[in-house]
């Protein structure tokens, strides 16, 4: 039977037959061997020189100035004649035996930019993700701002840290489909540059699959809810084994949204503050080992003085939340409903409601923020609407990195010169 398709096979590829299709394709009516030709053509391995598409009535400029592959937007014309090896056409398109031809295939991409993706020196993501705009949301549902990508050190891998490997070994397996002695394949091949003598292949044909893709992302991002509840739902047989955040996303929408929110400082108000925490590479496995932040998981990384911090921003962001809230409460009462300026309130009031719901010590200076910014909107709202303003609440300094209030958020100490109180201080009282 097997005899039997074959000779079918190659009297139909000699006959000029089109490939079958399983939909329109421009290549539909083009004939097998108008393409393939060579003595592996019976095998269904036959290459494509670029000069079968280049011809004239084909493809003669080249094909389409600018293409777009998935999430990749690129120069098609001319693409990669700079290049040591420059790709053929075949390089990247091509097709299986009876499927629709010429399907191109991002492992190509990967294979050739290899350097560009995995080298650490030479990584540049941007390289073909120049529009970041894919991924719009969290896990949760928080939006991403790819913008302020460009803040960051590593840019994309903060998040995407994980994006898999483009493997360039091509094993003896791959060469004896084509060549019936492997032996004088290793022997004759070591230490050479195939692809000269392979420019009418695509790169499949001798390297494997790659597996660049997303494979793991920035638990700031991506949720893994058995990090923290793994013993959830142990005992339901229907949840067991099921993937983790697809399954508790059925039920539970939205959980921990606003935590996301603060920590990649997405609020939606023209501006995007990311946490310093995310900045430094933290996420929430780093604070969150498996149970809520401990008042001393500061001092896991730090010197022991820090096991005092969280406490202080906690006790600092309580008292701030009340005076704020306490003051937008205040601006709702005197100023009514009705008012054109309401939504500056609203707006106050949604603002403070997220750091209550997210808790501000994700992103401490964020949270300051939006205390000062709501202080702010009330302020513009009763001037709008001609209403005295009652005196608005001293929160004190903006909490900065670097400066006192930034560790000290509970409020500074009285500073008595007291030699406990210098030491480790050094590096900030005396600044260069």
């Amino acid at each position: 039977m097997g005899t039997y398709l074959l000779v079918v096979a190659l009297i139909a590829l000699l006959s000029g037959c089109a490939v079958p299709s399983t939909g329109d394709h421009a290549h539909d009516a083009v004939s097998c061997n108008r393409c393939h030709s060579g003595d592996l053509a019976a095998k269904g391995l036959a290459g494509v020189e670029s000069s079968s598409c280049t011809t004239a009535g084909c493809h003669p400029d080249g094909g389409p100035q600018a293409a777009r592959l998935d999430l990749v937007q690129f120069t098609h014309r001319g693409h990669g004649t700079e290049s040591d090896t420059p790709p053929t056409c075949a390089g990247c398109h091509g097709h299986d035996v009876g499927e629709d031809p010429l399907t191109p295939s991002l492992d190509s991409c990967v294979l050739c930019h290899r350097e560009q993706i995995f080298n650490p020196v030479e990584r540049d993501c941007l390289l073909c993700h120049g529009e970041a705009v894919h991924q719009e949301v969290t896990s949760q549902g928080a939006p991403v701002e790819h913008a302020w990508s460009t803040l960051l050190e590593d840019r994309c891998l903060r998040c995407h840290y994980d994006v898999g490997e483009a493997p360039i070994d091509v094993a003896v397996d791959r060469c004896v489909e084509c060549h019936s002695d492997a032996d004088s394949v290793v022997r004759e091949g070591a230490g050479r540059e195939l692809h000269p003598s392979h420019g009418g292949f695509g790169c499949q044909r001798c390297h494997g699959p790659t597996t660049h893709r997303v494979r793991a992302m920035s638990s700031a991002v991506e949720l893994v809810c058995a990090d923290c509840h793994a013993d959830s739902h142990a005992d339901d047989a229907d949840i067991a084994g099921t993937d983790p955040v697809e399954t508790c996303r059925e039920c539970h929408v939205g959980i921990h949204v606003q935590q996301q929110q603060l920590l990649l400082g997405s609020i939606d108000e023209g501006m995007d503050k990311p946490s310093q925490k995310f900045m430094a590479g933290l996420s929430c496995r780093s604070c969150h080992a498996g149970e809520p932040g401990r008042s001393d998981s500061c001092q896991d990384c730090h010197e022991p003085e820090y096991a005092k911090i969280l406490d202080w921003w906690l006790e600092g962001l309580s008292v701030r939340e009340a005076m704020v809230r306490a003051d937008i409460d205040r601006a709702r009462r005197t100023l009514g409903p009705e008012v054109a300026q309401e939504h500056l309130v609203v707006r106050a009031d949604s603002l403070v409601s997220l750091v209550e719901s997210g808790g501000g010590v994700h992103n401490l200076e964020l949270s300051d923020w939006i205390f000062h910014r709501s202080i702010e909107l009330v302020d513009q709202a009763y001037h709008e609407a001609g209403v005295f303003r009652f005196p608005a609440p001293a929160i004190g300094d903006r909490a900065r990195s670097g400066f006192c209030s930034y560790c000290h958020y509970a409020g500074v100490p009285r500073w008595t010169g007291d030699p406990a109180q210098i030491q480790g201080h050094e590096r900030y009282l005396n600044p260069r």
